[in-house]
């Protein structure tokens, strides 16, 4: 997504029938915020008819809109506790949401900033970005260190803005390398709210059955006992600093079969 992106003037799409997108979401269009609507055919055209070529990674598109390259993810779930989210939080280190196309109740589309540099992940671990695009001459396998620091910083700090300066305030429960965006200057955004809840629906360290998330990054007591609160936030941010500083992937494979890298990483800081 590009990282300072310039305000996109969409044509507004045409207001969407009342057997289509699903009520919470037109509460949500009518709560007053203003929401930039799209067309399905606004999309099409973004992405050549979702061209190949125009694919990043998954569901997420690269795509065009008067001459703004955005990023367009496609996403077959109900979108609308997302974009309550998302809607309230504006931060230099979080992606910003530039628009929404609802198609139908099963299929939507979320219009973000343009990411040049891809993810983290990509850019630790190989894959990804745009090389096409942006000036920066820094080589993305082999992140400087102050690099590494700045990224490091700039998730912390959405991370602290999410939990202590949003009303209400959030746990992300996404927080890993592929969800950390680089923009043209290598500056860390956040990104994917799917998972994310509000603290104002949540009991003090709620409990949840339902355990959801990528293996590496998961804090014990969430993956034992399901406890949810920011401090699971806080774990992965510590997961992806040791990505930073080693270059590993959080799980390896051992030869004996996967291992998790955290167990490691006590013997490889202190280069035994």
């Amino acid at each position: 997504p590009s990282p300072h992106a310039q305000s996109i003037k969409p044509h507004l799409g045409i207001k969407p029938k009342p057997d289509g997108p699903p009520s919470d979401f037109l509460d949500l269009m009518n709560s007053g915020d203003k929401i930039i609507t799209y067309t399905l055919n606004d999309m099409k055209a973004a992405t050549r008819d979702f061209h190949p070529s125009t694919l990043i990674k998954g569901s997420v598109y690269r795509g065009v809109i008067k001459g703004n390259v955005v990023a367009i993810k496609r996403v077959t779930r109900n979108i609308a506790k997302e974009l309550e989210i998302l809607r309230r939080v504006h931060h230099v280190n979080l992606v910003t949401l530039l628009g929404t196309c609802i198609a139908s109740p099963e299929q939507s589309y979320l219009v973000y900033e343009y990411a040049v540099n891809g993810s983290l992940s990509d850019c630790l671990h190989g894959g990804g970005g745009d090389t096409s695009v942006g000036s920066n001459s820094q080589s993305k396998s082999s992140l400087r260190w102050a690099t590494r620091l700045q990224v490091a910083l700039d998730v912390a700090t959405a991370l602290e803005y999410i939990h202590d300066h949003t009303n209400p305030s959030y746990v992300h429960k996404g927080i890993k390398s592929s969800n950390i965006l680089l923009d043209a200057k290598f500056r860390g955004k956040v990104a994917n709210f799917g998972l994310a809840k509000s603290t104002s629906d949540m009991a003090e360290d709620q409990v949840t059955r339902h355990i959801v998330g990528t293996q590496g990054y998961m804090a014990p007591e969430y993956v034992s006992l399901g406890v949810v609160s920011p401090k699971i936030d806080i774990f992965a941010l510590g997961v992806i600093l040791l990505e930073l500083l080693s270059g590993k992937e959080p799980i390896l494979d051992d030869g004996a079969g996967k291992d998790m890298f955290l167990y490691q990483a006590i013997g490889f800081l202190l280069n035994e």
